[in-house]
């Protein structure tokens, strides 16, 4: 039991410093990028495009952020399903620590983004097709309110143009400002911040807490793992889980809901330790969205658009049909490419 843990401690460390690399990297790229400002201008044609790229990038932070977007009405649902899909969050970084796995990562990728994408369009004109067009409207009616807004600012400086110099021209009735739009400070954004609430506005700093809060989850995720593959035997494991390797993604699915970091790190380990096939793994990091499902029901009712806790179940079944369907997808063209 010892040597057992001892194997747990090693390979968490030989992992530390990739890890350092990969965060520094995502952290510096993240604080160049603008998620409101990105999908708020492009959401109803490209929405679920930019969602599974802006997901894919490894950080749960974008999942909370994005659920943010929703919640203020900037985004549709369609979309939201197709972030929370692509969502990597500690996969990605623990996955390119094991040497000689970038092609697997570029394929969990790949899969995951090809879903988000899909799933994003096909739910966004049929499940939430009548919230689409709302939105729709709603964005209608904040643009000819922008337009009328622009053109009294216009009139209101024709008029003062027109007034001997020293006369202060009159002042105009006021025009409402749009209560559903966001001002652009109040945007959720993920500039200069990944959702945890903990990082440092040095991007070194950041980087090494999320490299020893991954590295912790590590070293506890694989002993635990090692611990139960030595009292109930790896053969056994092995062969009990992957006995049922067709019914592996509905099951890792449902446990890819479940928030926080240690979840994927999780499904990655066991799928690096042969116990779980490739799709189940892109089955359950594809409902892994880390603290974006605890956003979605904060608060019991959405900020200003009537939405209510029923949207939030009809999402995350969305979310979890769409896994399951992708990781069976992958489980089968893998059984007939004889691959992974």
């Amino acid at each position: 039991m010892t040597e057992t843990l001892l194997e747990a401690l090693l390979d968490t460390l030989k992992t530390i410093p990739i890890l350092y690399f990969v965060y520094l990297l995502i952290l510096f790229l993240q604080r160049k990028m603008d998620i409101g400002l990105l999908l708020g201008k492009q959401e109803q044609r490209f929405g679920p495009v930019i969602g599974a790229l802006l997901g894919s990038f490894p950080q749960c932070g974008f999942s909370a952020a994005c659920t943010e977007l929703y919640r203020a009405g900037i985004i549709g649902a369609g979309t939201l399903v197709s972030v929370y899909i692509s969502t990597s969050d500690e996969a990605i970084p623990v996955l390119l620590s094991h040497p000689g796995r970038m092609g697997e990562v570029a394929l969990l990728l790949a899969s995951k983004v090809i879903t988000a994408v899909l799933a994003g369009y096909l739910l966004a004109n049929t499940v939430f097709r009548r919230q689409m067009k709302e939105l729709a409207e709603r964005r209608r009616e904040e643009a000819e309110l922008r337009e009328e807004i622009r053109a009294a600012e216009e009139y209101e400086r024709f008029l003062a143009s027109q007034q001997p110099e020293g006369e202060v021209p009159p002042s105009q009735s006021e025009v409402p400002e749009a209560e559903s739009s966001l001002p652009p400070e109040q945007v959720p954004s993920l500039q200069g911040n990944c959702g945890c609430r903990s990082c440092s506005s040095n991007v070194f700093v950041s980087a090494l807490y999320h490299t020893l809060r991954t590295g912790i989850f590590v070293g506890i995720t694989l002993a635990a793992i090692n611990l139960a593959l030595y009292w109930i035997g790896e053969e056994r494991l092995a062969a009990f889980l992957l006995s049922g390797e067709l019914l592996q993604p509905f099951v890792t699915a449902l446990i890819g809901f479940v928030p926080g970091c240690a979840v994927s790190v999780l499904l990655v380990e066991l799928y690096t330790a042969g116990t779980i096939s490739f799709g189940a793994a892109v089955a359950g990091l594809s409902t892994g969205a880390g603290f974006g499902y605890l956003m979605l029901f904060r608060g019991g009712r959405w900020n200003g658009s009537g939405r209510n806790g029923r949207d939030g179940l009809k999402i995350l079944a969305c979310t979890y049909g769409a896994a399951v369907v992708s990781g069976l997808a992958v489980t089968l063209i893998s059984r007939w490419m004889r691959i992974l």
